[in-house]
């Protein structure tokens, strides 16, 4: 973007060609209206560093596209080998954008023990956030 200046879509659309559309001519983020203030103020600080970011079912969507462009499957990860089967299926409730209160209980768990598997899982994968994991996981095949 010319001069320095960052634009991160803030919407009611959850189109793919809107979507598309704004990442497409350099939208620094994209998120509903209905996004946490935390994951606005997220997105701004992103910018900022010069980062994208978007929410996880949008990544969802931009992995499944980019995966028409790229079809052969990528090699599964070493590090993902040692996920258990409890975090695969908290790994697979995230790709689905759940949040850890759906999560725990649809898992019957509390929201205490999906924050620790998310940690762990985390660390396994060497990842950042949630966002990097619903990108990896579907990049990756693991859901």
């Amino acid at each position: 973007m010319p001069y320095g200046i960052k634009i991160i879509i803030l919407t009611t659309f959850d189109d793919d060609e809107f979507i598309f559309e704004a990442l497409k001519y350099g939208a620094s983020g994209y998120l509903l209206k209905d996004a946490p203030p935390t994951k606005i103020i997220d997105a701004i600080r992103e910018a900022q560093k010069g980062g994208v970011h978007i929410q996880p079912w949008v990544a969802a969507k931009v992995v499944q596209r980019l995966n028409t462009f790229f079809p052969e499957k990528p090699e599964f990860p070493p590090e993902a080998q040692d996920l258990t089967r409890r975090e695969l299926e908290i790994i697979r409730l995230i790709v689905e954008g759940k949040n850890n209160r759906e999560i725990a209980d649809k898992l019957f768990i509390t929201e205490g023990t999906v924050k620790n598997h998310l940690t762990k899982i985390l660390i396994k994968l060497n990842l950042r956030d949630r966002t990097q994991l619903a990108v990896f996981a579907l990049k990756n095949k693991l859901v």
